[in-house]
């Protein structure tokens, strides 16, 4: 199934403090074209961290976990038994850097992962409708080059890397990524990791929120079900064989529940469905029906849809999950990223903050802070109260500068809610 381009982020809500798990914001299908607020899903049940770490000590588990843009906590975790551990391993985040070497190197956004690659790797373009000609796939040179020019354009563009899964899951604390395909896929939006596990990888926290963490490549990724960032799925038979979908949306048949992928992929719509719906949006319409979906490709925007479904005919997939997203406008454009953090330091004169895992958010005269709730009003209230030997924890938007440094649009200071990180 090909993969589409997508705009990146490109809206802030003035309320939103960060960016939250919006796969929570869920309605449920019951027919052909209709969605309700109710109803029961008959793909997944959500569960408790207790719950998880029982299924990981019982065996071999595959978890995808969806991570918050700009951080490493979970907004959403699915984990799935059987068959499903045979499936590759996938990770998908935007590039922030490409080295060459022996391997070659991507380095992502995602937790500054890097995945190496060399000849042997299957290359794959932006396949959509203006990209037929990547059907055959691409070089490694061609490859590289395209990361290199986007990059050199103030564009980050994003990848899908697939590996086969190993006989037995990898040491949490292994960070090595071989990608046997990588593919240009600016579509995949939300950053994503897929990999076998066990309960080795589960380390819970006594003093939550977060409830625990999940290592994988080395990256602690936050569980947090307590704080209402997280949410765990377990997914039931129903979902075995399930598959990752991603293209642009063709057409609508609302009478019959079912939406066309520009490479003729037909997503029906069944009772347990669950629509995604998009946070940090001024849509008063958001997509969560084929109806809405139908009437944005009336008014000629372009729809993208993202999510998993099991094959139930030649190019048919019933629908697990779905997310449909209007695509936001053409070119490159600034990408809105959320973060948190321990402050480790901050300074007045320079409006610079750096937080303990080494970034630095500049704080400028533009950037909104919120000091509502009994916030931190500013830079230098923050210096005050870290030299008062307080702990402060800074969290908010921002766009990238670096891989490593933030201009942030809306930055809230917190010394309540502070809390260690392993």
């Amino acid at each position: 199934m090909r993969t589409l381009r997508a705009a990146p982020l490109g809206v802030l809500t003035a309320a939103a403090l960060l960016v939250t798990a919006c796969d929570h914001q869920m309605v449920t299908g019951t027919g052909p074209g209709t969605t309700t607020s109710g109803g029961s899903t008959i793909f997944a049940d959500q569960i408790g961290v207790g719950d998880f770490s029982t299924i990981l000590a019982s065996g071999t588990s595959r978890v995808a976990v969806r991570v918050t843009p700009g951080t490493l906590t979970a907004a959403r975790v699915q984990v799935r038994q059987g068959d499903q551990t045979a499936e590759p391993e996938r990770i998908a985040s935007e590039v922030t850097a490409v080295a060459s070497g022996s391997p070659d190197t991507l380095t992502l956004a995602l937790g500054a992962i890097q995945v190496t690659f060399d000849a042997t790797t299957k290359f794959e373009g932006w396949r959509d409708d203006h990209d037929a000609d990547d059907s055959a796939g691409l070089d490694e040179a061609t490859f590289i080059s395209r990361i290199q020019n986007a990059l050199t354009a103030g564009r980050h563009p994003t990848v899908v890397a697939l590996r086969p899964a190993p006989t037995t899951p990898q040491n949490p604390n292994d960070s090595s990524f071989f990608a046997q395909v990588l593919r240009l896929d600016d579509a995949a939006d939300r950053p994503d990791i897929e990999m076998n596990v066990t309960q080795a990888n589960l380390s819970l926290d006594s003093t939550p929120p977060p409830d625990a963490w999940l290592t994988l490549l080395g990256r602690p990724f936050a569980i947090d079900v307590t704080g209402g960032k997280t949410t765990i799925n377990q997914a039931t038979h129903r979902t075995t064989g399930a598959l990752h979908f991603e293209g642009m949306v063709r057409s609508v048949d609302t009478l019959n529940g079912t939406a066309t992928l520009a490479d003729s992929t037909v997503l029906k719509v069944v009772s347990g469905t669950e629509f995604e719906r998009p946070c940090g949006l001024d849509d008063g319409s958001p997509l969560t029906s084929l109806s809405a979906v139908a009437q944005a490709l009336a008014a000629g925007d372009t729809v993208d849809a993202a999510g998993q479904g099991l094959t139930v005919a030649t190019d048919t997939l019933d629908v697990i999950d779905v997310r449909f997203r209007i695509r936001n406008g053409v070119g490159p454009q600034p990408i809105i990223i959320g973060f948190e953090g321990i402050v480790a330091s901050a300074d007045t004169m320079s409006g610079k903050i750096v937080l303990a895992n080494g970034a630095t958010v500049d704080v400028t005269d533009t950037t909104r802070v919120d000091d509502h709730f009994g916030g931190l009003g500013s830079v230098a209230a923050v210096e005050a109260a870290l030299g008062d030997g307080k702990t402060v924890r800074a969290e908010g938007f921002a766009t990238l500068v670096s891989v490593t440094e933030f201009d942030a649009l809306l930055i809230r200071f917190d010394t309540r809610s502070a809390s260690a990180h392993p």
